[in-house]
């Protein structure tokens, strides 16, 4: 039987716990935005370094984190596909309409097990 594992905020960091009881398993730099992909084996975040995913299937010990490729610590609004293989972020656009159209891509699409865009839209 698999533990039950969820995030909380503690002070700035973001805490991955694994089962209910005792210490986090993990604890992440502060964090922008989290949401767990469908089938609760990763979790994606939003950090000063740009969107990580964390497979925290594994060992805490073996956590892989992965930086998700041309990724922006701007990203505020994320989503992950049904079945979890890819994982969409949003980046709001500047309000200065030539300093937005300079910015990298507003949208982008990951393979979250690779890191590689699949898709980015400006």
């Amino acid at each position: 039987m698999s533990s039950l594992a969820f995030f909380a905020r503690h002070n700035e960091e973001l805490a991955i716990y694994k089962g209910v009881q005792g210490e986090a398993a993990v604890k992440l730099p502060p964090t922008f935005v989290s949401v767990w992909s469908h089938d609760g084996r990763c979790l994606a975040n939003v950090q000063d370094a740009g969107v990580l995913v964390c497979d925290i299937e594994a060992d805490p010990g073996d956590m892989k984190v992965r930086v998700m490729d041309a990724s922006s610590s701007l990203c505020r609004n994320m989503a992950w596909s049904e079945k979890s293989t890819w994982l969409l972020a949003h980046r709001p656009a500047d309000k200065d309409k030539e300093k937005a159209a300079a910015e990298d891509n507003h949208l982008m699409v990951w393979d979250p097990s690779t890191g590689a865009v699949k898709f980015s839209l400006r």
